[in-house]
């Protein structure tokens, strides 16, 4: 799906476990979407280290927040089998990316 919507030939899709991606090269951005909210503990860690420390500058990550709405809908029955497990995140739960990378 992302090869039919990112055709530009300066777009890199990378096909890795993410907790583990690391490259030489620095990329101007790095963007996620729907990805962390999938992570908890070590693992959520793991995988903002490897969004910041292959960002030449910044990185992008886009997460559900947790309004009480969202809190509700990750619990339902249809959202898991949709989308599998997954929590909102709260300012609390990335608080130590500060601490990673540059």
């Amino acid at each position: 799906m992302a090869k039919s919507l990112f055709k530009n030939p300066k777009v890199m899709l990378f096909k890795k476990d993410i907790r583990e991606f690391t490259s030489r090269e620095k990329y101007d951005i790095v963007f996620s979407s729907g990805v962390l909210e999938h992570f908890s503990g070590d693992d959520l860690k793991k995988v903002l280290k490897s969004h910041i420390n292959n960002a030449a500058r910044e990185a992008i990550i886009v997460v559900p927040a947790a309004p009480s709405w969202n809190n509700i809908r990750c619990k339902k029955t249809k959202s898991k089998e949709m989308y599998g497990w997954w929590q909102p995140l709260t300012k609390k739960d990335i608080s130590f990316i500060k601490g990673l990378g540059h």
